[in-house]
């Protein structure tokens, strides 16, 4: 019981580097936990442990992550510029 606690542990850690690192995703680590699992003849409740807990946590952390930066001052000149907005201009010009 204490190592499936631990190999949940490993996989909330994975998750959340996976949740945080842009390019990094749980089906690029799930494969090669499945393949350490056959060389190493670990149990498969285990690893299944692993990425079931890889794969939620890494949800919550791209999900949180994600949304921290996306309502960062939505009315500075970068956002304008970057949308398309004119209202700069048009504010000079009147």
């Amino acid at each position: 019981m204490l190592e499936v606690l631990a190999y949940t542990l490993l996989g909330v850690g994975l998750g959340t580097f996976t949740g945080l690192i842009p390019g990094v995703h749980v089906n690029n680590l799930a494969p090669l936990l499945v393949g350490v699992a056959a060389v190493s003849g670990l149990p498969p409740m285990n690893i299944v442990a692993a990425i079931v807990a890889m794969m939620m946590s890494h949800t919550i952390i791209s999900y949180v992550s994600k949304k921290r930066y996306v309502f960062i001052e939505r009315d500075s000149r970068v956002n304008r510029r970057k949308h398309g907005d004119n209202r700069t201009k048009a504010r000079k010009l009147a």
